[in-house]
């Protein structure tokens, strides 16, 4: 069962982080069932996300607002 492979392997590391071997422990989450190739399909889902919201950002960087504020330059005489 993958949950129980998942423990096993915790519970070994966490001997051995007892033991100095590794700096930090680890734990069971709700996440403890899934397979490592579920586990990277999901990191690879939010990666693609987040480089489709840069590619947006980059976008919106490079359109051009300038019809947008054209009064604000356009040349004013002043009578004074």
């Amino acid at each position: 069962m993958i949950w129980e492979g998942n423990l096993d392997y915790i519970q070994r590391h966490n001997l051995a982080a007892d033991r100095g071997e590794y700096t930090f422990w680890l734990g069971m989450n709700e996440y403890g069932d899934m397979v490592r190739e579920r586990e990277r399909e999901r990191e690879r889902e939010r990666e693609t996300e987040t480089d489709r919201q840069r590619q947006t950002d980059r976008q919106t960087e490079k359109e051009d607002f300038t019809p947008l504020y054209k009064h604000l330059f356009e040349k004013q005489t002043y009578h004074g």
